[in-house]
């Protein structure tokens, strides 16, 4: 079965609020490397299994990726990553045939995201293209602006984009209740939301499987995500086709950003 990555360079842009959700939805094992624990506080109460893993330094890090690998043979597991660039994300980065970027309807979220997709793209070309990802526009409210145009984008970020979460108080609700959307509210429109990007997370997964992907960390490639950048520097590794690497933003993005202020 597949690892997805929950990830971002910032906090507040709910990756949390789609680890949960999405674990409940796939019936997955949810993996908390946050050292907050935030998915262990709001999926408290569900049925969801939650294995906390908090990453404090590298020492940990093949234990990390063995444990996870593990519990990939028996379902989908769905990693909910700090909000940062260091170590932790890095190394499920590494092992993760899908990366899940929920981002809000903000110019520093734009702006954080597209940061850090430049900053896995080194990752992605040591792994031969992977993990995929899919950019998930995260609590969008489409009466605004900014909830209107977040899609297109996040398309000119040169990733696939997933079905919008609405900003949706069922999930917050479901989240002190420490439940699902799913359980807390059944038939919601919040819990349709989840259920569209659990069918487009599946579906991405569907067809890496069918293209035989390479594995998620090459045997002969170092298990250390701090020299991954200088593997695929050193190595002048096959870069990526243009139409699968995270574009610029150029001044066209700029410039809708700075509209929004």
């Amino acid at each position: 079965m597949a690892i997805i990555s929950i990830a971002n360079s910032k906090g507040g842009c709910g990756k949390t609020t789609i680890s949960v959700n999405l674990a409940a939805e796939l019936n997955g094992t949810l993996v908390d490397i946050d050292p907050q624990a935030s998915s262990c506080s709001a999926g408290a109460h569900s049925q969801i299994e939650i294995v906390s893993l908090p990453l404090h330094d590298k020492s940990r890090i093949p234990e990390f990726i063995n444990r996870v690998r593990n519990l990939a043979e028996r379902g989908h597991v769905i990693v909910d990553c700090p909000p940062s660039l260091a170590d932790a994300t890095r190394s499920t980065l590494m092992v993760a045939d899908l990366c899940l970027v929920p981002i809000t309807p903000s110019p520093l979220d734009l702006r954080a995201a597209q940061q850090a997709l430049e900053a896995w793209q080194a990752m992605r070309d040591w792994r031969n293209g992977l993990p995929d990802v899919l950019l998930v526009p995260n609590r969008v409210d489409l009466r605004t602006r900014q909830g209107r145009d977040i899609a297109g984008i996040l398309s000119g970020l040169g990733s696939r984009v997933a079905p919008s979460i609405g900003y949706r108080m069922a999930f917050v609700d479901a989240a002190a209740k420490g439940l699902s959307v799913g359980e807390f509210a059944p038939g919601s429109l919040a819990s349709s939301e989840i259920r569209a990007l659990a069918l487009t997370v599946e579906a991405r997964i569907a067809a890496a499987e069918a293209s035989h992907e390479v594995p998620s960390v090459p045997a002969n490639k170092t298990t250390d995500p701090a020299t991954a950048e200088e593997s695929a520097d050193s190595k002048q590794e096959r870069p990526l086709p243009a139409a699968e690497r995270p574009a610029s933003a150029g001044s066209g993005l700029l410039s809708r950003l700075l509209s929004w202020g």
